[in-house]
């Protein structure tokens, strides 16, 4: 890359090239995309807001969608930007209703962005339960059902039944699943274990498997699988 980070977000465009945005400071704000054709790195538009541990969701339009964040000092950020890859351009949208990074955000067949905990201070006891639905067509934040516990660096999925597993994260080694049409919580099986910053992949075969991470004490290895239809 152009610069060095950490804690930043890379997501595949349509044209097949990679958008690397944000990262720790003090380029939190710099982005820069990838061209596996040519093999070369471009530097971009800076956002208007410098973060790390924010999200970005690739929306339906080819746009892409950042969310929240922490600067590095004290900010826990509440707004968001959209990055329009044709004209280089951002653009600010509507703030979320509370300040988070370390969050996750899904993008739902409705084409609304869910986005699910997150962290709004430099303690574990700063958690956060809640969470909140952004509609592109409208501009606008709903907060909706509260999880059962706060989790942050965390992983979500998008099952195929249309709702949301959310599973790991600190201080919560139990796994959840989210139904936008009832605006409800359920329990699903236990998570292995107390796992954050780990990765989760919806399979072909409607399995999630989910990899590594951090414990608290150390980087893992581990591996899982959790079977939608057997809640297994």
């Amino acid at each position: 890359m152009i610069l060095p980070r950490m804690f930043h977000s890379a997501t595949l465009l349509s044209s097949g090239q990679v958008l690397v945005v944000g990262g720790n400071y003090p380029n939190s704000s710099a982005c820069e995309k990838y061209d596996p054709v040519s093999n070369i790195w471009t530097s971009i538009a800076s956002m208007s807001t410098g973060r790390f541990l924010h999200t970005t969701t690739l929306l339906s339009d080819g746009k892409l969608f950042i969310v929240g964040g922490f600067d590095g000092g004290k900010n826990y950020w509440h707004s968001c930007e959209v990055y329009d890859p044709q004209s280089n351009q951002w653009t600010s949208v509507a703030n979320m209703t509370t300040q988070r990074a370390g969050h996750t955000a899904t993008l739902l067949p409705s084409g609304k962005i869910l986005v699910t905990g997150g962290v709004a201070g430099q303690s574990i006891l700063d958690g956060l339960s809640t969470c909140e639905i952004y509609d592109p067509a409208l501009n606008t934040w709903t907060p909706v059902r509260n999880m059962s516990t706060p989790r942050f660096q965390h992983i979500a999925a998008l099952l195929p039944s249309g709702k949301i597993l959310v599973a790991g994260g600190i201080s919560a080694p139990f796994s959840e699943a989210y139904d936008p049409t009832s605006n409800t919580w359920t329990p699903v099986t236990k998570f292995p274990a107390f796992v954050l910053q780990n990765t989760a992949t919806l399979l072909s075969s409607d399995k999630v498997l989910v990899t590594g991470g951090f414990n608290g004490w150390d980087q893992l290895s581990s591996c899982a699988i959790y079977n939608t239809p057997t809640n297994t």
